[in-house]
């Protein structure tokens, strides 16, 4: 596995394909790095994830119906984020709450505040950690390397999730 915080992949998912729902294309793209052993050892958490087309939207990626609901439905069949994704808090903190029911709720000198859902959370937590857990036992990567990984992730977050476990 590479070390240090170095973006070696970068990947995009267009409007276009969220409006389309093209969700099978996405997910195809996506298991060319999950179904190759040498990528998948080479890309671990050095790959940066952008939904391209959102920027004139106001919006965080997390408030959008339509990002979120393709969001899931790709993660329903390519778990592996926490494997893949760059370990940069705001980039997880986004994807997490991508999958999770949560919303803005306070807007105050520039910070805005994000309510989430503590089950909802969690259950976003339990996907990725399965899905990290099966992809390292389908390429031979060992529990202690999966576990280092999986710590990273978990740092990311923000403090008031750090407490919830994605064994539970």
């Amino acid at each position: 596995m590479k070390g240090g915080r170095r973006t070696h992949g970068f990947f995009t998912i267009h409007r276009h394909d969220v409006e389309a729902r093209a969700v099978d294309a996405v997910v195809r793209r996506l298991r060319s790095l999950s179904d190759d052993a040498a990528l998948v050892r080479d890309l671990a958490q050095s790959c940066a994830f952008e939904f391209a087309g959102y920027s004139a939207d106001p919006r965080e990626l997390h408030e959008i119906p339509e990002v979120r609901a393709f969001f899931g439905a790709v993660t329903t069949q390519w778990p592996y984020w926490a494997h893949f994704l760059v370990p940069e808090p705001s980039l997880v903190r986004v994807f997490v709450l991508m999958g999770a029911d949560g919303s803005r709720y306070k807007e105050a000198l520039g910070t805005v505040w994000v309510s989430a859902d503590a089950e909802s959370v969690n259950g976003v937590l339990r996907t990725w950690r399965s899905g990290l857990e099966r992809l390292h036992q389908r390429h031979g990567i060992p529990p202690e390397t999966t576990d280092a990984l999986w710590h990273t992730v978990e740092a990311c977050l923000p403090g008031e999730f750090r407490g919830l476990r994605s064994d539970r």
